[in-house]
């Protein structure tokens, strides 16, 4: 086990640890690269789903150790059975904007190349337990809260034209990565229209001269994507974009600094006056 106890190490992840039950920080095995391995569920909604949560987690991961100046690599494992499995990773790449993955196999470490090496970071769907043969640290994320019309919605909106596949990605990341997300029609529609108010402030900020972020928030960017810790890293921008204080070219890089951890596609709109009456 490579797992260090909080506050020790510099360059890793801090993740809930299925194994133990508790916070640790994932240590990269091989110097400078860090690997992370996602894997598929079945052809149920629900495991469709979760695999949808464990793969936006594992982009959210391998973009914070990039940011600690980490080579990061993304694998998928298991899934080779079922039989929507490749479509469903195509349509989430494209849509949420999620880096491709090196590749698939029944176990982690039959993948190709790069991702050959040891696997620093298992992540699955709520309750599962890795194959005996893998070896690594285990991450489940929580279960996906539907209603009645959400669970067809998800569908819809990741492979409709003019729909915002973000607004599922932006709902996913507003609740920590073990516990329960809620993608209810509601919570759908909140996360909508919080990129569509985000997006057009981006927009208007860029019309300003720019200004440099605060090392506190840029430390504090670093400190929560470095803990998966998302719904702070929203809040974050929640906080500056009501402070009066900061500068409207300080908002704005703070945003495009932030979106690197996040991938939302802040910057969509600058440019672009009539963008926000074309969605």
């Amino acid at each position: 086990m490579w797992c260090r106890v909080p506050g020790v190490a510099d360059r890793v992840i801090r993740i809930w640890d299925v194994d133990t039950a508790a916070w640790c920080e994932v240590v990269p095995r091989r110097p400078g690269l860090f690997q992370v391995c996602a894997h598929i569920s079945g052809d149920r909604d629900s495991d469709r789903l979760a695999t949808l949560r464990v793969l936006v987690i594992a982009d959210v991961v391998a973009r914070a150790a990039e940011d600690q100046g980490l080579q990061a690599f993304i694998g998928h494992a298991g899934g080779t059975g079922s039989s929507e499995a490749p479509q469903l990773l195509e349509l989430a790449q494209s849509a949420l904007g999620l880096r491709p993955a090196v590749g698939m196999a029944v176990l982690s470490a039959d993948l190709p190349a790069p991702c050959d090496g040891p696997t620093d970071l298992h992540l699955t769907s709520p309750d599962a337990r890795l194959d005996p043969r893998e070896d690594g640290i285990l991450a489940a994320v929580g279960q996906i809260l539907v209603d009645g019309g959400s669970g067809a919605a998800i569908w819809r909106i990741l492979s409709e034209p003019g729909s915002d596949p973000l607004s599922i990605k932006k709902a996913l990341l507003s609740a920590p990565h073990h516990e329960p997300a809620d993608l209810t029609v509601a919570a759908l529609s909140s996360a909508r229209e919080a990129l569509r108010i985000w997006r057009r402030h981006v927009a208007g900020w860029a019309e300003f001269p720019s200004r440099p972020v605060p090392p506190e928030i840029r430390t504090a960017i670093r400190r929560f994507g470095g803990q998966l810790d998302t719904p702070a890293l929203i809040g974050l921008l929640e906080d500056v974009v009501d402070d009066d204080r900061v500068p409207p070219g300080t908002k704005f890089e703070t945003f495009v600094l932030a979106d690197r951890m996040l991938g939302l596609d802040l910057e969509r709109w600058i440019g672009q006056p009539d963008a926000e009456s074309s969605t």
